[in-house]
Formats: structure tokens, C-alpha cells, sequence
């Protein structure tokens, strides 16, 4: 966890899935995404792949955790969605304001898929 500034040392790309696919020539559809931000920050592995449970759905538990200095628009959904980081995609599951201090951000991320996987950054 990140107590100071030094740690954040990596360079992070924010990202927010389109709501409409990419299609390439030949007519095959993908998922699109937009770099929002690019922003120095920290990553770490997190335990084990445990699962929990929510009220309405069963969900992954986070694999990873990233830190960003805390700005307003990042602290929900709305303006990110995924973090790519070393040529990987993470879906954001959980946004955290670290200390209720407004200082730092933890995001608690899953990594998605295959990481030789392409995808599609507009």
C-alpha cells in the first residue's frame, strides 16, 4: 500500500469500455475500449483467486490492486471501467478511497482473459 507519493512508479492506462462494438473489414465484432487517462501508479498481486458472494450474483474475487492519487471523477464506475497495465487488461471490481483521506485510490481489479489476447484500444 502506498504511503507516499514514490510509490506510484507505474505508468497505468484508464480505461472505459465503449457501448458499441468495433467492427474490422471483414465484419467480425469486438469489444472497444477508450484510454480515458494515462496515470503513474502502483500495482500489487493480491491472495489467492477466492470467489465471494454478493446478495444478487456470484462474483470473481480481484487478482490484482492498484493505487492512483485519488481524484473524484475515478472513485465509481462511471468514468473507468478497466486498468491496462504491462500489456494487460484488468476489470475494475472495486473502488476504495484508501484512509477516507482522499489521498490515494485502490482499485481492486480481475484480470481478464488470455493476456496475449488483443483488444481493441480506440
Amino acid at each position: 500500500m502506498p504511503r507516499n507519493i514514490g510509490r506510484l512508479r507505474f505508468r497505468l492506462d484508464l480505461i472505459k469500455q465503449n457501448d458499441s462494438p468495433f467492427s474490422n473489414d471483414d465484419g467480425i465484432t469486438t469489444e472497444a475500449y477508450n484510454i480515458i487517462e494515462t496515470r503513474w501508479g502502483d500495482s500489487r498481486p493480491m491472495g489467492s483467486g477466492h470467489q465471494f458472494y454478493t446478495t444478487r450474483n456470484q462474483q470473481d474475487a480481484a487478482t490484482h490492486v492498484f493505487w492512483i492519487r485519488y481524484e473524484e471523477q475515478f472513485d465509481n464506475r462511471g468514468k473507468i471501467d478497466h486498468i491496462r497495465f504491462d500489456g494487460k487488461m484488468y476489470e475494475i471490481q472495486n473502488f476504495v478511497t484508501e484512509f477516507e483521506r482522499s489521498r490515494f485510490l485502490r482499485l481492486e481489479c480481475r484480470i481478464l482473459g488470455d493476456p496475449s489476447s488483443e483488444y481493441n484500444i480506440v
